[in-house]
């Protein structure tokens, strides 16, 4: 079901095959400022810095990669983890040149995001309106999440699609 912030998303994958790639993943391990919510770490795994070729070890996020690349028809997704610390929040934010997402949680428990004025939305596979401000509150444990961020369509083109 469609709706104006997150849509839902059957996708195929195998989730231990993904966190075991993401174990070959060096995160930068600071916690990112006013520009990035704070609380949140990350993988460099993005094609700008590690190209197509160079995803030779992570081959269940590479078929995802591509997979979703023919799917959504953009020429800039790019694949992410994301890590948000254990009892840290993300604060209300809007990203900056994501126009939207398509995120798969990994981890077993976790909040929800919550959509600013709209209140907490559960997922675990989904495209999200990224231009719309939302959060997440805090959770006793670390929540992993792929994110495959999308910069040249917008939420509605990607839903449409897909």
């Amino acid at each position: 079901m469609m709706n104006k912030f997150v849509t839902h998303l059957e996708l195929s994958f195998n989730k231990e095959l993904i966190l075991k790639e993401m174990e070959t993943i060096t995160f930068d391990t600071r916690e990112f400022g006013d520009d990035f919510p704070r609380g949140l770490i990350i993988s460099p795994l993005t094609p700008s810095e590690m190209r197509l070729q160079e995803m030779d070890n992570t081959p269940e996020i590479k078929r995802l990669y591509i997979q979703l690349k023919t799917l959504t028809k953009s020429n800039d997704i790019r694949p992410r983890f994301y890590r948000q610390l254990a009892n840290k929040e993300l604060l209300f934010h809007q990203d900056k040149g994501t126009l939207c997402a398509i995120n798969i949680v990994l981890s077993e428990e976790y909040s929800p995001i919550t959509i600013e004025g709209v209140g907490e939305i559960n997922y675990k596979c989904a495209i999200l309106n990224t231009q719309v401000r939302h959060g997440v509150k805090a959770h006793p444990e670390e929540r992993i999440l792929l994110r495959f961020s999308i910069f040249d369509k917008s939420y509605e083109e990607i839903c449409n699609l897909l």
